[in-house]
């Protein structure tokens, strides 16, 4: 017995509804505005009669242009008639046009699609896992390009279903629809770009099954409704209108019985503390008050300005039509019947389905529009009356002013992390001005070694120790310096001056190789290159500390090892400090910048990552961070290169532990 032959699928990418599948179930298949077409779309680039998909006897899909006045476009490129391949990309319409993706089978998982410079596109299946980016070859996707950072990205699944991508600390950035981001959540059809010049374009697919959160009917028409059609606004609504509902008519044992439960369901939602919750309350509440076979709660994204789910329960889907109407006019609709709504007649998604009865309402507050609540019944015709809508209008409209209510706490909740911020800032600000001067006077007495250097000018090991602590005395005093200049949230003034941070990293490491701790780890230093960079000296040596002392901190006594290493990439002095500690949870890394925010408990302030990455940063550069669990942490600086100033070469070395002796040099050099 012969396969099947894989359906076609059109992914909806840009209307403002999510993204959404469309089967390819027929041939030919017409696309436009008009409401008879098989994927009617309203919108302003889109033609009447736009463009169809045939499939001549060929077997080959062919996509064809109908004349449109926008025309058509197959990957950026006009035509009038195109064969399709996997992973196209349809516009319709030149400026601002639908776009559309197509593939030549349904996604059963969800996945990638790799688009190579040359030859088909692949699938990648994601599957529940990390999905990691890099130039590494335990990577999931390995990348051999040299603007590939060894861990570039990954792609995490997440509890609700949803897929994120992360990019870890790249240096060439990654990018979703053109954007530079750190995290986001990923919508089917969006882009991805890794480094720049681009390594890899690839984009991102949701699984079309079990189930289809949108159906795929047309959009309302301006013919007046049926009667089995009931559209009203909060003012026609009883139990939002006072005056309506003072009326002899109303006062009856059934409307008390609503408004008790009207009360009841106001009170469960007061006691929700998050969206999601919220969502499951009202949902629950109305499933217990009217026959109700499928509900489902979707509330917009401000960043994204589209309908997200929120809650569902039941098996079922809405219809776009529906929720594109509320949305755009803000008034509750309820259909009685179905079937017998002619406005339906030829909408697939509810003629294909066993739906009888609908009710959709929007959920806002006031001028506040948040999202929209749509309920079916899927067996009874008439389940719904009219003051059954009037009924979840008002619920809905509770929902609303408790999203607003979530919504002020949580920028409560961030005005007051920000005043307990400056409160600890000034705090710390009175302490190191306190600190800074009793240390003056302590480290004074530090200052007499000096007459111990003039006294033994020619012993190797007295000049070694009081450069260490004189080294000691002035790193104590810029350190509580930069602390008051983070208070003050003052901007830092440095004196710069062109420098090879090869010797300037020796000799630091030759002077902190004395430190008790770091010695109880295998500490190395390799040279990749020996790039000159305008620096701080003093300010550098102070970021490398603090990062050695963290990797020394993060690592166990004797098994510990830790790597410096000095090296050249894409016009970018590099220092990578590398440990095999215990790394750094994938949900904590964003957060280590984060002033106060620290993993040490009790023996870490919270300040030392991010008073580095402002001193990196006042020198045009930027401090980034890979970890994994169980491997390890690696942090970047990233200093911009300049050309040598003429002095004499040395050799370059290729690795030695820190503290060992430098190998005899040959004479003249």
């Amino acid at each position: 017995m012969a396969a099947p032959t894989p359906v076609p699928l059109l992914w909806v990418l840009n209307t403002d509804l999510p993204p959404y599948p469309v089967e390819v179930t027929r041939f030919p298949f017409t696309i436009g505005r008009h409401s008879s077409h098989h994927l009617p779309l309203r919108h302003a680039a889109v033609s009447r009669h736009h463009a169809e998909i045939i499939r001549p006897d060929t077997g080959d899909i062919l996509l064809r242009d109908l004349h449109s006045s926008g025309g058509t476009l197959v990957n950026g490129e006009p035509v009038s008639e195109a064969t399709l391949a996997d992973g196209d990309e349809i516009t319709l319409g030149k400026v601002g046009g639908i776009r559309l993706l197509y593939l030549t089978q349904p996604a059963l998982t969800p996945l990638l699609l790799s688009y190579p410079e040359q030859g088909q596109v692949q699938r990648l299946v994601l599957g529940e896992g990390r999905f990691t980016i890099g130039r590494n070859a335990d990577c999931s996707l390995m990348l051999k390009s040299a603007s590939v950072s060894r861990y570039h990205a990954e792609i995490i699944h997440q509890p609700d279903g949803s897929y994120q991508i992360r990019d870890l600390n790249s240096i060439g950035g990654t990018f979703v629809n053109g954007q530079s981001i750190r995290e986001v959540t990923l919508n089917s059809g969006d882009t991805i770009v890794v480094s720049r010049p681009a390594a890899a374009r690839l984009r991102f697919v949701s699984a079309c099954q079990p189930k289809t959160v949108f159906g795929t009917d047309e959009a309302l028409t301006e013919e007046t409704a049926p009667d089995t059609t009931l559209v009203l606004d909060e003012r026609q609504t009883r139990f939002l209108n006072p005056e309506l509902m003072a009326t002899a008519a109303n006062l009856n044992a059934r409307m008390l019985r609503r408004l008790t439960s009207l009360c009841d369901i106001t009170h469960q939602l007061m006691a929700q503390s998050s969206v999601p919750a919220l969502a499951e309350a009202w949902l629950t509440a109305l499933f217990a008050a009217l026959p109700l076979d499928y509900g489902i709660v979707l509330v917009g994204n401000r960043r994204t300005q589209q309908l997200e789910v929120a809650g569902t329960h039941g098996q079922g889907r809405p219809s776009r039509s529906i929720l594109a109407r509320v949305q755009r006019d803000r008034v509750g609709c309820l259909s009685s019947d179905v079937r017998s709504d002619e406005r339906f007649a030829t909408t697939q998604s509810l003629a294909l389905t066993s739906t009888r009865a609908i009710l959709a309402v929007p959920i806002a507050s006031g001028k506040h529009f948040w999202g929209v609540g749509y309920f079916s019944n899927e067996h009874h015709p008439g389940a719904f009356e009219s003051e059954d809508l009037e009924f979840v209008m008002a619920t809905a409209r509770t929902a609303g002013l408790m999203l607003d209510n979530l919504h002020l706490i949580c920028e409560l909740r961030a005005t007051q992390d920000l005043l307990v911020q400056a409160d600890r800032l000034a705090t710390m600000d009175k302490m190191c001005a306190s600190i800074s001067h009793e240390l003056r006077n302590r480290l004074a007495l530090i200052s007499g070694v000096e007459l111990i250097r003039l006294k033994y000018p020619h012993d190797p090991d007295v000049l070694r120790l009081t450069d260490l602590a004189l080294h000691g005395q002035r790193r104590a005093l810029e350190l509580v310096e930069e602390i008051r200049l983070f208070a003050r949230n003052a901007p830092a003034q440095y004196a710069f001056e062109h420098r090879a941070l090869r010797p300037m990293l020796e000799r630091l490491l030759s002077l902190i190789c004395v430190d008790t701790e770091l010695k109880q780890r295998t500490a190395t230093f390799q040279v990749q290159a020996d790039p000159h960079a305008v620096v701080n000296e003093a300010k550098i040596e102070q970021v490398l500390i603090n990062l050695i002392r963290n990797a020394v901190d993060a690592t166990p006594p004797g098994s510990g090892a830790i790597d410096i290493t000095l090296g050249l990439e894409q016009g970018m002095a590099t220092i990578h400090v590398t440990d095999n500690g215990h790394g750094i949870p994938p949900d904590l890394l964003p957060r280590i910048w984060e002033p106060f925010f620290t993993t040490k408990g009790e023996h870490g302030t919270g300040l030392g990552l991010e008073i580095c990455r402002r001193i990196v940063e006042a020198h045009h550069g930027s401090l980034r961070c890979t970890s994994q669990v169980g491997v390890g942490t690696c942090f970047t600086i990233l200093l911009p290169a300049v050309s040598p100033q003429p002095q004499p070469g040395t050799p370059q070395s290729t690795g030695r532990l820190v503290g060992e002796p430098r190998p005899a040099q040959p004479a003249g050099v």
